[in-house]
């Protein structure tokens, strides 16, 4: 009640809502306020999408994301930004400073880029360091995180994402920050 009341408030005061419903239980709702709603698994965001950040800067902030969400060490980290750079470098980027790029990274390409990374481990320990970080970032590989979706439309009104169909808690956590961020 209280949060019908809240989002109910928010239209008749024409300001902007975006609802993360975990379990499509306000989607009723949000539908009878005329209200867009989304399910997360169909309206997909490419996070590895530039979206005006500098190439260096959309690394340092995947690194980041990563880092935090799944526990990941120094080594991992440094691994994985170059890693990282490969997959830009691979899409067309020149420099580290450039902020558009026609063909954009995909979650794909990360970990098809990390595969070569294993096989090309000069160490058992450094092999077994990639393997335990591509099994993590593995959970991401799914349609919510590879999408071409503008967020435009979401500036006006009440939206809600039904995020119940994206598979992990990390996957939906990553979804929610970086949507929340664009």
């Amino acid at each position: 009640s209280l949060l019908k009341s809240m989002i109910s408030e928010m239209k008749r005061n024409n300001i902007t809502c975006v609802l993360f419903d975990s379990n499509s239980e306000h989607e009723s709702m949000v539908k009878s306020l005329r209200g867009k709603t989304f399910n997360a698994a169909d309206f997909g965001i490419n996070i590895m999408a530039l979206d005006g950040y500098t190439v260096a800067e959309r690394i340092s902030a995947l690194t980041t994301l990563f880092q935090r969400v799944f526990s990941l060490g120094s080594l991992q980290i440094t691994k994985l930004n170059s890693c990282l750079w490969y997959v830009y470098r691979k899409k067309g980027a020149r420099s580290r400073q450039q902020t558009y790029m026609e063909k954009q990274p995909i979650i794909k390409d990360l970990i098809n880029e990390l595969n070569i990374f294993i096989r090309n481990a000069r160490t058992k320990s450094e092999e077994n360091t990639l393997l335990n970080m591509k099994q993590k970032l593995s959970v991401l590989d799914n349609r919510s995180l590879e999408g071409t979706q503008g967020v435009d439309e979401l500036m006006n009104g009440i939206t809600s994402f039904s995020i119940s169909a994206i598979g992990s808690p990390e996957s939906r956590l990553i979804y929610v920050e970086e949507l929340v961020s664009r």
